[in-house]
């Protein structure tokens, strides 16, 4: 891995060295969208070209808007990683997801969830061959989310902005009330 450096300004990956840190080696770029604060994905693309691979990393970024584009949307890069970890903006004690518009890259992530199993158990019943019957197609992992956890997410993810709405408020109350003192204040 090669490691760049953030603007200042902007708290995200400095673009302009993403640019210099380009080898024919490259294949992906993990930009962090940081506390709220999307990095230019689109500028991104044009930078490393479409022969680069772009996963966002927006374990921090649930719900972010940056240059009028969602970010997870992906409609920049190839895929987006979120955590719902207990300290992210949106919980679910543990867990996470993943966005794509790439068919290959989400069915490689179903498969990959659940020890490499290529049906999961809802399908094992919809399905026309038996329930026991189902191949273990790859060296896969327990990433799949309990039930519990999962109807936990799914009300936050319809109250994410709401929530996104009263973190902000709260951001500015802050940075009001602390702005006479010689702090340096975050965006």
């Amino acid at each position: 891995p090669v490691l760049v450096d953030i603007d200042p300004t902007t708290l995200n990956l400095d673009l302009d060295c993403v640019g210099a840190a380009l080898s024919p080696a490259t294949r992906a770029v993990i930009p962090v969208h940081l506390a709220g604060m999307g990095v230019d994905v689109k500028a991104l693309r044009t930078i490393v070209g479409s022969g680069v691979r772009i996963i966002e990393d927006a374990a921090h970024a649930l719900p972010t808007v940056s240059n009028g584009s969602t970010v997870g949307a992906c409609r920049d890069s190839d895929a987006a990683v979120f955590s719902f970890y207990a300290t992210k903006t949106m919980t679910t004690g543990e867990g996470g997801m993943i966005t794509t518009r790439d068919p290959q890259i989400a069915s490689r992530c179903r498969i990959m969830r659940l020890h490499g199993i290529d049906r999961d158990a809802f399908d094992r019943y919809r399905s026309t061959k038996p329930a026991w019957f189902y191949d273990i197609t790859a060296a896969g992992y327990k990433y799949n989310m309990p039930d519990t956890a999962a109807a936990i997410g799914r009300v936050q993810l319809r109250r994410s902005d709401r929530m996104h709405l009263r973190r902000s408020e709260l951001a500015e109350r802050y940075i009001a009330e602390l702005g006479d003192l010689s702090l340096e204040m975050p965006l």
